[in-house]
């Protein structure tokens, strides 16, 4: 395994979809976030693509959606988003496809360092509003509810 510097500035959006928890896994909400990449780990042997490095959590692989694509993440080179395999284009474009990929219809979140995929974001978010996220989804379960069970000798509080 080799590591090569990132010398483009490149930056790796990275995408956590909703779990089981919230419904259909990777179906509802997906939340963006922006990281710089760092270096590129290669496999010498080529049985693997490039992997980025990054100045935090790369998530998971995306979760199994099937028609519907769930990348675990795109890079950013330039104005254009990279997604491997699978897609590229503009922010909007990967947006897009986060959101509506094969008939999808997933509600975006973004925390970007980035200022202009902020603006992007923004942009994004006024032409898809029912999609678009002003708080970041609850992603911790919530409790059950408590229940009070009245005894006939006994009450509980």
């Amino acid at each position: 395994m080799s590591a090569v510097p990132s010398t483009t500035g490149s930056t790796l959006i990275t995408c956590v979809y909703n779990d089981e928890v919230y419904g259909e896994p990777g179906m509802l909400w997906v939340i963006l976030h922006d990281n710089p990449v760092l270096a590129w780990l290669i496999d010498d042997a080529g049985a693997a693509g490039p992997a980025p490095v990054i100045l935090g959590t790369m998530g998971g692989a995306g979760p199994s959606t099937d028609p519907i694509l769930s990348p675990p993440w795109g890079v950013r080179e330039g104005n254009m988003i990279f997604i491997p395999d699978m897609a590229r284009g503009s922010a909007n474009d990967f947006f897009n496809f986060i959101a509506f990929n094969n008939g999808a219809r997933r509600a975006l979140y973004a925390k970007f360092a980035d200022t202009n995929l902020t603006i992007e974001f923004n942009q994004w978010c006024s032409a898809n509003p029912a999609l678009a996220l002003k708080e970041p989804p609850n992603v911790a379960p919530e409790p059950p509810p408590v229940t009070f069970v009245r005894s006939s000798q006994t009450e509980s509080v």
